[in-house]
């Protein structure tokens, strides 16, 4: 019998790391969305109903994914991916089966994956069943902990974990299956006594863990398909493995060169990294599709909206006078440093 299971993709995070405007899961690699990847893949994966929650900019996310034939359910408020799997159960109501669960930022997860995963879940009798990988350098993931028999005990977020825990090499790759009724009671029981003050669906494992249940875990073959997006590097990363195993894939439109003369006001969203020149009284919101990266030359008074500190290659020339939150964010490796690293990919609301 072929494996079954609703299946949520969680799209509903900003995604503050890319430094946009732009929800997280609209980022494009290979030409297409991420959450368009996961939502391709999930259809033709054939387990069943397909849900995306959406909340960030959700207008903008629904209108990407117009022609799929799916559910859309709206998280109004972003208080983490357990409160998205809380808003979901409202929607679905009654249900019994398997749930699978997926971020939004997964673009290489693979048809064939999500079905074997599915298939050991249920063949396990499992609560809970995550698709885990090793990485060498496993900073910003959240760790998977197991007990003396080998089951999942719990996930500590990388902002949480202690020294030891940190030591763990194995990651959470936020891809779940779960057996829905116990999800269910699970996350009656979450809490937002962490560092983010968010619920975190992670926090299900140890609540089903200590009511009985057993936790297993399924290492991905190619530790590339549990690759998430959080920031534009991250992003210049998985079109060029897009790029190297998709050899036949159109190539990348040119980047933008935009210019801002004297007294001139604009406004845009297109330019990913290359040469940003803006003019003495010059006004401009500089915001970007992948973060602005490059070079950045402020002439006069020019100001400029924003959510970062230039910094790096900024090159501000006469009395620039930056206003609002801080505006573009340079470094000089073309890459924005100004959040902290990842407490987990796919946890808190950077989904």
């Amino acid at each position: 019998m072929p494996a079954r299971a609703l299946t949520v993709i969680l799209a509903a995070g900003e995604g503050k790391r890319m430094h946009s405007i732009l929800p997280k899961v609209l980022h494009r690699v290979g030409g297409r969305p991420l959450v368009e990847h996961l939502v391709q893949a999930s259809l033709k994966a054939g387990l069943g109903r397909v849900i995306v929650a959406v909340g960030h900019r959700r207008d903008m996310v629904i209108e990407a994914l117009v022609d799929y034939p799916i559910d859309i359910v709206v998280q109004e408020e972003q208080r983490g991916t357990g409160h998205a799997m809380q808003t979901v159960r409202e929607y679905i109501g009654n249900y019994d089966g398997s749930c699978l669960v997926l971020p939004g930022d997964t673009p290489f997860l693979a048809p064939k994956s999500m079905r074997e995963l599915v298939l050991f879940h249920e063949t396990e009798d499992y609560a809970a069943t995550l698709l885990t990988a090793e990485f060498a350098d496993p900073t910003g993931y959240g760790r998977v902990v197991r007990n003396a028999a080998g089951d999942v005990e719990r996930i500590v977020e990388d902002g949480d974990a202690s020294p030891a825990e940190l030591a763990i090499r194995e990651i959470n790759s936020s891809v779940y299956v779960f057996d829905y009724r116990r999800l269910s009671q699970a996350l009656e029981r979450l809490r937002d006594d962490n560092h983010q003050g968010e619920l975190y669906l992670t926090d299900t494992i140890a609540a089903l863990a200590a009511a009985g249940g057993r936790v297993g875990a399924r290492r991905a073959e190619d530790p590339v398909e549990v690759m998430g997006v959080n920031d534009p590097l991250q992003l210049r990363e998985a079109e060029r493995i897009y790029r190297e195993r998709q050899p036949a894939a159109p190539p990348e439109p040119p980047r933008p060169q935009v210019e801002l003369d004297e007294d001139e006001h604009l406004t845009f969203e297109a330019v990913d990294d290359g040469r940003v020149e803006v003019g003495a009284g010059a006004e401009g919101s500089l915001e970007s599709e992948g973060g602005l990266e490059g070079e950045a030359d402020l002439a006069g008074d020019a100001d400029l909206a924003g959510e970062a500190e230039p910094a790096g290659e900024a090159e501000p020339e006469g009395e620039a006078d930056p206003v609002g939150e801080a505006s573009a964010g340079f470094a000089g490796d073309g890459h924005e440093t100004s959040e902290p690293a990842p407490s987990g990919t796919g946890t808190g609301s950077d989904l």
